[in-house]
């Protein structure tokens, strides 16, 4: 296997585990029978969602050989999620999973 091949593997795996943290994240502050639902926790929860699936989107292109656009994809998503704040640790693994996607587009073959 070529090392760009390799590191597109390790960024997968990152960001497979921080979306799935965001994900889990954004169904975590509703209780079992739904009681306290605001529109604002309920627009919280919407945007947390649409961003660990756009990072696992990304994860899935640095997968498929688009180091470069799954890299900075997950890059500036997990800059995002770092600043909105649904989970710290799929943000930074978000961020590490860009770091190591535009490291294997840089890699040789």
């Amino acid at each position: 296997m070529s090392e760009k091949r390799d590191l597109a593997i390790v960024g997968l795996l990152l960001g497979l585990l921080g979306g799935a943290l965001i994900l889990a994240a954004s169904l975590g502050p509703y209780d079992r029978n739904f009681a306290n639902i605001t529109i604002a926790a309920l627009v919280g929860s919407v945007v947390s969602i649409i961003l660990g699936i756009a990072i696992l989107f990304g994860s899935l292109l640095l997968y498929r050989g688009r180091y470069s656009a799954g890299g900075i994809l997950n890059l500036v998503l997990g800059i995002v999620v770092l600043i909105i704040g649904p989970s710290q640790l799929g943000g930074i693994l978000a961020l590490i999973s860009g770091v190591v996607g535009l490291i294997a587009n840089e890699a040789r073959s």
